[in-house]
């Protein structure tokens, strides 16, 4: 891993490191960020792009990261945000900058040089972020950005690489695995969910029905934390249902990043393949379409419409495979730890949520689930906007974790250094072997006795 630079100059002073200061930054420049009906969102992209480097001075040097490296991720966090709070197509589309520019930052903070390879449909957005990077002061060859295909670029990136984060499928994150096991090097792998939502007996059902369509159709669909699966309890499966449904077909579907749009399009024609085979397949073996169900091609050619589906089996393709898409499967069930374990079925384990008036008892369920995130009462922001919260898959949704502590640590090497002072770790003072063990054994004795360790 890269030394830090010995000194860093010309950087723009940064906001300061205590809660005081970003609390006003962040309240001085949000109103332009979106809306006045979503003022949440323009609190969470500031308090996001913020996330990685927010910690003090004091809190750094507790996890032993080099101090050059403070100034470059405190100048690199003003910029992203600054760039997110004064352009809102950008920010609408942020997780590009989030996932590659966020997870690079905490590399830099921990005293690496970065080299990023965006998707391929991503390129211009991580370009961006990276002029922003160079702009706040970075050094131009301590954050790179390659492009092309990643089954070329991939391995030589493996080879030379001390640590690989990756984002991205299942199938994939194995063969990066596999890679970086060869090579004897670290890897954080958050790859693929078909992630549950608990509706609960007790839950607020107009609460639940606006988490849902979120979850479902933010991205349209295509986000890593998208929900793909929803078990609703019995006793008010039929009103959650009939709730759903309208909020689903009432959604407004268009091309173009106006305000109050509220679902876009698919990235290509292979997300639009994949995301019909799997309603057709379904269609075809008995499953009921409740909403949407078709490609809107009268929008736009990757266009597909919110779809929710009923009387999913498991010898259908949506049943446990990842669709990345607006697509949801709805499910009664009658018994709560019938609900959990339906939720655990399959390889993956990403993220969860769980909606309840009790959140005591939802907390406890919670612990149930196997993923590396779940939500109470929300779909996914409350753990992935929880900065200091590890956000990352159990089983096959992957390994490692970004955010919190271990976001940076897994950049950082562990070493013990030691200086042994007085005594040594051998006879000395004229004693023999035995004589020695038996003064050392008596100190021991004596140190255990006052409480010392």
């Amino acid at each position: 891993m890269s030394p830090a630079p010995a000194e860093v100059a010309g950087l723009p002073k940064p906001i300061g490191p205590d809660a005081a200061s970003r609390r006003d930054f962040i309240l001085a420049n949000t109103e332009i960020l979106s809306p006045p009906h979503v003022p949440e969102l323009r609190l969470h992209l500031a308090s996001e792009a913020f996330g990685l480097w927010r910690r003090t001075e004091e809190e750094l040097q507790q996890i032993g990261l080099p101090p050059p490296y403070w100034a470059f991720a405190w100048a690199g966090g003003q910029a992203l945000a600054r760039y997110l709070l004064d352009n809102q197509d950008i920010a609408r589309g942020r997780t590009v900058i989030d996932i590659g520019t966020g997870c690079g930052i905490a590399a830099i903070a921990a005293g690496n040089a970065v080299v990023i390879k965006p998707d391929s449909q991503t390129v211009l957005t991580a370009l961006i972020g990276a002029r922003l990077l160079e702009e706040a002061g970075f050094p131009k060859d301590l954050w790179q950005t390659v492009a092309g295909a990643g089954s070329k670029i991939g391995p030589e990136m493996i080879s030379r690489a001390d640590y690989i984060c990756f984002t991205g499928s299942t199938a994939t994150g194995k063969i990066i695995a596999k890679g970086c096991a060869d090579r004897l090097i670290g890897c954080s792998l958050e790859l693929g969910g078909k992630n549950p939502i608990l509706i609960l007996r007790d839950a607020d059902i107009n609460r639940a029905v606006e988490g849902a369509v979120r979850a479902t159709f933010s991205n349209a669909g295509q986000l890593c934390v998208s929900t793909e699966r929803m078990y609703v309890a019995d006793a008010i499966y039929d009103r959650f249902k009939e709730k759903f449904v309208a909020a689903v077909k009432a959604m407004t579907l268009r091309p173009g990043l106006d305000w109050g749009n509220d679902m876009g399009t698919l990235t290509g024609p292979s997300q639009l393949e994949a995301v019909t085979k799997h309603v057709e397949d379904a269609k075809a073996k008995g499953a009921t379409v409740l909403a949407g169900g078709r490609a809107r091609p009268d929008l736009g050619p990757y266009f597909y419409e919110p779809t929710i589906l009923e009387g999913v089996n498991p010898e259908m393709k949506c049943f446990g495979e990842e669709t990345f898409g607006p697509v949801i499967s709805l499910y009664r069930f009658t018994d709560e730890a019938d609900a959990i374990a339906r939720a655990n079925q399959g390889e993956y384990g990403l993220n969860g949520s769980i909606y309840s008036r009790d959140t005591k008892r939802a907390r406890a369920m919670a612990k149930r689930i196997k993923c590396g995130t779940v939500n109470v009462n929300e779909a996914f922001a409350a753990t992935f906007a929880s900065i200091d919260a590890p956000m990352g898959g159990m089983r096959e949704s992957g390994q490692g974790r970004r955010q919190g502590a271990e976001g940076l640590l897994r950049y950082t090497e562990t070493q013990a250094v030691a200086v042994q002072r007085l005594l040594r770790f051998g006879p000395s003072f004229g004693l023999n072997d035995k004589k020695f063990a038996g003064v050392m054994t008596a100190n021991l004795k004596l140190l255990k006795k006052i409480g010392r360790p």
